[in-house]
């Protein structure tokens, strides 16, 4: 996940930062923050963006140089997916900052809601999530990561499992752990990278899903399986709760 964050004041710019950084601790997911203090023009914000493919900014509206309005626009404009979440003291200007569908308004003097609001993020990112699988013949097919209930390594080849159909691709295991880690999907065996979603069951040497597909969880990664499966639980439950 990359987060922008940009405002004028070098004491919220941290707090918004160190909160970031303590959330992608807690919920092992690898995230990249990149702070702009009091940013000066909307072209070196884009700079910035178009270089890290920003996946959501932490946005003051009200700063000396450039506004949260201005910067929320040129972003919103390029970049429609990305997630606005305005953090200010300013109060009444939020109804003219709705035209952009922030994720969230946060007020300065309630720092503690920006972890409420990257767990709801979180939660509806694993929901929203897609993936590229690089396929035969230099082919990229876009799939949801709803969709794959479960990845496989077998024979040099990573093969991505649906309901519908076995897709096979090329990679690093390694790597689409990962990358997938914060859509909800855990390693439980050097060859298997299961989809929480479609978890029925756990055993003590295995876990089926809601298929009846029978998967081996192997020893090394048994502890880590049942750490892992909760803590997405977790989060889901979490964003749905509020």
């Amino acid at each position: 996940m990359n987060v922008l964050i940009c405002d004028d004041e070098r004491r919220d710019l941290q707090m918004v930062r160190l909160h970031v950084e303590q959330f992608g601790k807690d919920q092992q997911i690898d995230v990249s923050i990149y702070t702009l203090w009091n940013p000066k023009s909307s072209a070196e914000i884009m700079a910035m963006a178009e270089k890290h493919e920003m996946d959501v900014a932490f946005l003051d509206i009200d700063m000396p140089h450039i506004s949260g309005d201005a910067i929320a626009s040129a972003l919103t404009e390029k970049y429609p997916s990305i997630q606005i979440i305005f953090f200010t003291n300013r109060g009444e200007m939020v109804y003219d900052m709705l035209k952009y569908k922030p994720f969230r308004f946060i007020q300065k003097a309630e720092p503690w809601k920006i972890d409420t609001a990257l767990m709801n993020l979180s939660k509806q990112r694993m929901t929203d999530g897609h993936v590229l699988i690089e396929k035969a013949k230099n082919e990229v097919m876009d799939a949801s990561v709803e969709e794959i209930m479960y990845i496989e390594a077998a024979k040099h080849q990573i093969i991505y499992h649906t309901e519908d159909e076995a897709i096979v691709s090329k990679g690093s295991m390694a790597k689409i752990v990962k990358e997938l880690w914060e859509y909800g999907f855990i390693r439980v065996h050097v060859a298997y990278v299961v989809n929480i979603r479609y978890i029925k069951q756990i055993g003590k040497k295995e876990l089926i899903l809601r298929d009846e597909t029978v998967l081996p969880i192997s020893g090394s990664y048994k502890e880590e399986t049942m750490k892992n499966y909760k803590m997405l639980l977790e989060r889901i439950r979490y964003g749905e709760s509020r």
